[in-house]
């Protein structure tokens, strides 16, 4: 299951690229493929952990409304 549409990739690139002339620092996040014996949250919890490791004040989500929806219902 590739979780990141390839428009998706395209759309991240692009404000990856015009966001180098900014004050911004932007890091990309992708979710990894769920594997065969997980839940679709394991995708998304390991999104979440990368994240929160580089402690952004900001997060820009590419991605659909189903997996939006279940980051948001996820307990930080």
């Amino acid at each position: 299951m590739n979780v990141l549409v390839e428009i998706r990739l395209h759309e991240a690139g692009y404000f990856h690229a015009i966001s180098k002339t900014s004050q911004l620092k932007v890091n990309l996040v992708q979710l990894s493929e769920q594997e065969e014996s997980e839940d679709r949250i394991g995708p998304i919890s390991r999104a979440m952990d990368d994240i929160d490791k580089l402690e952004p004040d900001v997060v820009l989500l590419y991605s659909n409304k189903e997996n939006i929806e279940l980051m948001l219902q996820q307990v930080i």
